[in-house]
């Protein structure tokens, strides 16, 4: 059963179960536009069913990213007329993802049921369906391939998995293991630069712009926590150990409170990456 949010007149945030992952319905007109899509086929099956209450076609289909759960719902939503969009990376991120949580399996889903995108784009798009206007552009970190969507006319800003938010009142932290700490920090800086009065996250309830601060405020602490940790004689294996013992998100934000759902396994896996990231720079300046 999904949850069901109304954020205006004009659209409807859904959130699965799992990992509160969210897929919204915009209406316009005529016509319907979705952002994500979720990724087990009984959401998607839900979703369809949502679908078919509102009577109207689906005109665009808009992944914020092609990580599973938020692609692999295309093919229960999408019409004979829907286009789908998506950055031009998209493949990279869904190989990526394969190899490391399933690499002895060809595939997730077989190939053929998978709608992959119609249009792709690098650093901008501009869309617009029946008067609403909406603005993609990159906004890597999270992946190489996230983007957000700006609904201009009602100043919501969808982000994917750039912001992530929970379902229990408590602070989330951001997620770079799968794209690139310094690309969050940038791109969550920029959310920062646009006029959005509410943003809808990949995962969990809608945020504010403070939100983003925090997250701003926690990325910042934790590069310079790292780079005060880290000598040469390190090991990568080593220097994870260390910053797991070291750095925890009571350190790097003094009001975290931690919640029992996904934040210490993302922070964990934040460390990781960073260490990955610490020991790849000071090889390349040593060369």
């Amino acid at each position: 059963m999904l949850f069901e949010d109304k954020i205006n007149n004009d659209m409807i945030r859904y959130s699965s179960k799992y990992v509160y992952v969210n897929s919204s319905f915009i209406e316009t007109k005529s016509n319907l536009i979705i952002i994500d899509t979720m990724l087990f086929p009984r959401d998607g099956k839900e979703l369809a069913e949502k679908k078919k209450a509102y009577n109207k076609d689906v005109r665009f289909i808009i992944n914020t990213h092609w990580h599973s759960d938020h692609c692999y719902g295309n093919r229960f939503l999408a019409d004979e007329k829907s286009e789908i969009i998506a950055h031009k990376d998209h493949l990279k991120t869904l190989a990526r993802e394969k190899n490391v949580i399933k690499p002895d399996r060809k595939s997730f889903v077989k190939q053929k049921n998978l709608r992959y995108p119609d249009i792709t784009f690098d650093k901008k798009y501009d869309l617009e369906c029946e008067g609403e206007k909406f603005k993609l552009f990159s906004l890597p970190g999270h992946s190489d391939d996230s983007i957000g969507i700006f609904w201009v006319g009602e100043k919501i800003l969808f982000a994917g998995d750039t912001v992530l938010n929970s379902n229990d009142g408590h602070y989330s932290v951001p997620y770079f293991f799968w794209g690139n700490s310094s690309e969050m920090l940038i791109s969550l800086k920029n959310i920062l630069q646009i006029n959005s009065q509410l943003i809808i996250p990949g995962h969990g309830m809608p945020v504010k712009p403070d939100k983003i601060k925090k997250d701003v405020l926690y990325l910042k602490n934790l590069k310079l926590s790292a780079k005060e940790l880290y000598r040469e004689s390190y090991s990568e294996e080593e220097f994870f150990a260390i910053l797991k013992k070291e750095i925890t998100p009571e350190k790097l934000l003094p009001e975290f409170k931690r919640s029992d759902f996904w934040v210490p396994r993302m922070h964990e896996l934040n460390l990781k990456k960073t260490a990955s990231e610490f020991i790849d720079y000071f090889r390349k300046a040593d060369q």
